[in-house]
């Protein structure tokens, strides 16, 4: 059985659609950010850096970043179809939008929301978080440029 380390609005929103979407037994276990519970020594067991989410695979394994706990469910229930099939240019374009949701689009998310933590003067928070939404503007113009050719 899976278990997904969670919080409300964090990465884990996408790995969690991806375990209900292939089917795949899992226990959630809610990390609640609020109370410090990711900087406990048993969750930094599990993710060094203290971030959510983290996935313990049914052997034991322990992965983090949720594009790689996409990538091995869609790979580890292949009968599910979410991923097309190894080699395939399909399967390099749903890679590509992957990466570039995880590089472009939530790294600007995450500088606009969470501007401190991208400096450590605190003047430097609005330029941090305009910069951040700046991104989010351009990714989301590629993004629709893609689907509207």
């Amino acid at each position: 059985m899976y278990q997904l380390y969670w919080n409300p609005d964090t990465g884990a929103f996408a790995p969690h659609a991806v375990l209900e979407e292939v089917g795949a037994a899992y226990e959630l276990k809610r990390v609640d950010t609020t109370k410090g519970e990711h900087r406990t020594p048993e969750f930094l067991a599990l993710n060094p850096r203290g971030q959510i989410p983290a996935l313990t695979l049914p052997d034991g394994t322990v992965i983090s970043e949720s594009a790689a706990m996409i990538l091995h469910l869609a790979d580890a229930h292949p009968a599910t179809g979410l991923l097309p099939p190894p080699g395939d240019s399909a399967r390099a374009q749903a890679y590509r939008w992957l990466f570039f949701l995880v590089a472009n689009i939530y790294e600007a998310d995450l500088r606009y929301y969470y501007a401190d933590r991208y400096t450590e003067d605190a003047a430097g928070r609005d330029g941090v978080r305009a910069a951040g939404a700046r991104q989010m503007r351009d990714s989301f113009a590629i993004v629709e440029r893609a689907l509207d050719p």
